[in-house]
């Protein structure tokens, strides 16, 4: 069969020239979410003026993702060879972290949220004893994309997340017309996706 440009043209077609159908994705469009609090973030002995900036970040996180890494799985196989050619065996997966760049508020409650977080975890609040693994883990964390016309189509569900890394942030007197951004590496048990 020969090969067809005008096929090979429209298959990229993003819906313009009045055509509904739009055959790649774009990167543009989409929102984080947290699916509840990590256990240690909301203790009640923890100061008010804290917990209510924690609260406050937890709530507009949603819209303060500049830039998310979808998931990613490499498999762990063993090298098998009884006779012939050698085959690698899959036997588990290996998730390795996500980084999520979120656009600081005006107060800094993303960086308060993630330096608490990451101190609860250390335990540097509370004379270094660190929390349990249950009280330290965001549940899930939800990446959801849509297409331009505003509608979900994919979501990636993020179980048992919580900060690796709080990456630095840059002040810079050049840069008066700009935003600062937090970049966060995180950790995952596993991640699941849903087609919407």
């Amino acid at each position: 069969m020969a090969f067809n440009a005008n096929d090979f043209r429209q298959s990229f077609n993003n819906g313009t020239n009045n055509t509904p159908l739009s055959l790649t994705a774009s990167p543009a469009y989409f929102e984080v979410e947290f699916g509840g609090m990590p256990g240690c973030l909301t203790r009640s002995d923890m100061r008010w003026s804290t917990a209510k900036k924690l609260d406050k970040a937890a709530r507009s996180i949603k819209h303060r993702a500049k830039a998310a890494d979808l998931p990613a799985r490499q498999m762990v196989s063993v090298q098998r060879a009884f006779n012939g050619p050698h085959k690698l065996v899959p036997y588990s997966s290996i998730y390795s972290t996500s980084i999520i760049e979120f656009i600081e508020t005006a107060d800094f409650d993303i960086r308060t949220l993630f330096d608490t977080w990451q101190g609860m975890i250390e335990g540097n609040q509370r004379d270094y004893v660190s929390e349990y693994y249950d009280e330290i883990i965001l549940p899930e964390l939800i990446v959801r994309a849509f297409d331009k016309s505003g509608k979900a189509k994919q979501e990636w569900i993020f179980y048992n997340v919580f900060p690796v890394s709080v990456n630095p942030s840059q002040l810079n007197w050049d840069s008066k017309s700009s935003y600062i951004t937090v970049p966060i590496e995180l950790s995952y048990y596993r991640w699941t996706y849903k087609t919407l």
